[in-house]
């Protein structure tokens, strides 16, 4: 008897915390993908490509539908994969109108409000920001803790704008924008479309790449989610990647068109290696020696320094990294170009804002850059690796017999040593065993 009520308590809280009814609300696109395969965002990319060629001969039955936003459905638990570091992927399991059992994204879901009140929300013991950063400092009562900053709710007005294209658009308009001006300016080279094309083309980029530089630091790796292999197939992020390549090489050339149209004196070219070479050279140091610089000032002390403080210290050092890269690249510009063409009564002036702007444009680009890289090998890789599994594949059957893979042909006969007639080539060989020992028995 206790053990009946023990078992009826424990279906009772199951059923509590676990047949809790959520909205679709996918964070990118108008609908989730939910498959019946409990390790389909479980896998490294080889374990995934084995499954997919599993996949395409057939000897796998997973099924796969669209869930539109808005549809309630009952979660019966919340599991983690083995990205432990992140909860990108933590997934539902879901009981579904159709009867079938379907695994979806944890994060493509919000609460219902036709929950019975009191009804634990589990989403609300899950961050899923993709790239907190955590802090550590002392509360108000002097106990030392830690607590995580740069969160996202994927939800949020914010949330949707980051997962939109409106930012890829808007970094794209503003990169073609500054290359139709550049050519304007170096086509027709009259006077008034230079000058234009000096003043207005670093704004336009410096807006594209601090745009590029906010994506980097609210999204972290998944600032290019439309080309993450873990939410669209892979046709489709390579389709993508074409584009977004050919917007950074456009980026890129910008960038050399401006160089070719700064004023230099002497009528020499200044291009954008040395501001490019600093940076890359500088940059470790800048930010050892920021680091020190921030402790001096602030008197940053781990033990007994509380959250606001923390804070002031982040920014502080990152003022003065960037400070810091501006110094070698100010010098060298200020020497180099010509103000008297742009800014006539400030030739520092000049120098300065010219090597500010070469310095963001190089860390903004170089970031897009990393962060392409890593997406694209990911990709690659798991393209790779299946197309090797294919290869084995082939190599395999082209070592099996011609007739391997030929169906039995339904009228075919046998015949055996004594004109039996056989449908198949097993039954005539049982046969003529059975004839040879009756030979050697008489």
């Amino acid at each position: 008897m206790k053990r009946l009520l023990l078992a009826i308590v424990s279906l009772v809280c199951a059923t509590i915390l676990y047949a809790q009814k959520y909205i679709v609300d996918a964070v990118v696109g108008d609908y989730t993908v939910a498959t019946t395969d409990e390790y389909k965002w479980n896998r490294d990319f080889l374990q995934q490509s084995t499954h997919e060629a599993a996949v395409g001969t057939g000897s796998a039955n997973d099924k796969e539908i669209e869930i539109p936003n808005g549809t309630e459905v009952t979660v019966e638990t919340f599991s983690r994969s083995w990205k432990k570091e992140k909860n990108t992927h933590v997934t539902a399991r879901i009981a579904y109108e159709d009867g079938n059992t379907y695994y979806i994204h944890a994060r493509d879901l919000v609460f219902s409000e036709n929950n019975p009140e009191g009804t634990f929300n589990a989403l609300d013991t899950i961050d899923f920001s993709p790239n907190k950063f955590k802090m550590n400092y002392v509360d108000e009562s002097g106990e030392r803790v830690s607590s995580f900053i740069n969160t996202l709710d994927l939800h949020s007005e914010e949330g949707r704008l980051l997962y939109s294209y409106s930012y890829p658009i808007c970094i794209l308009i503003l990169i073609g924008a500054s290359l139709a001006l550049l050519l304007l300016a170096i086509l027709t080279g009259k006077a008034f479309f230079i000058r234009l094309a000096i003043y207005i083309t670093p704004l336009l980029m410096i807006a594209a790449v601090a745009t590029e530089g906010y994506l980097v630091f609210r999204l972290g790796g998944e600032s290019l989610w439309f080309i993450d292999s873990d939410f669209y197939s892979k046709t489709t992020c390579v389709i993508r990647s074409i584009p977004l390549i050919a917007v950074i090489a456009l980026q890129i050339a910008s960038y050399l068109l401006y160089c070719n149209l700064l004023p230099a004196k002497n009528g020499e070219k200044v291009t954008g290696t040395l501001s490019l070479v600093s940076t890359l050279v500088v940059f470790i140091p800048a930010v050892v020696a920021g680091y020190f610089i921030t402790i001096y000032i602030t008197g940053y002390d781990r033990a007994t320094s509380d959250a606001a403080l923390v804070s002031k210290c982040f920014m502080i050092w990152g003022i003065l990294i960037f400070l810091l890269l501006l110094i070698w690249p100010t010098i060298y510009y200020s020497i180099k170009l010509d103000a008297k063409r742009i800014f006539p009564k400030s030739q520092f002036l000049l120098g300065l804002s010219t090597s500010a702007f070469m310095v963001i444009y190089w860390i903004g680009t170089i970031l897009i850059i990393i962060i392409l890289i890593f997406a694209l090998i990911k990709l690659f890789l798991a393209i790779l690796a299946q197309i090797f599994l294919w290869a084995v594949m082939f190599f395999v059957c082209s070592k099996l017999p011609p007739d391997a893979f030929r169906a039995p042909n339904a009228n075919a006969i046998f015949l055996d040593k004594n004109g039996g007639r056989h449908t198949s080539a097993l039954s005539a060989e049982q046969a003529n065993a059975r004839i040879d020992a009756n030979k050697s028995d008489s």
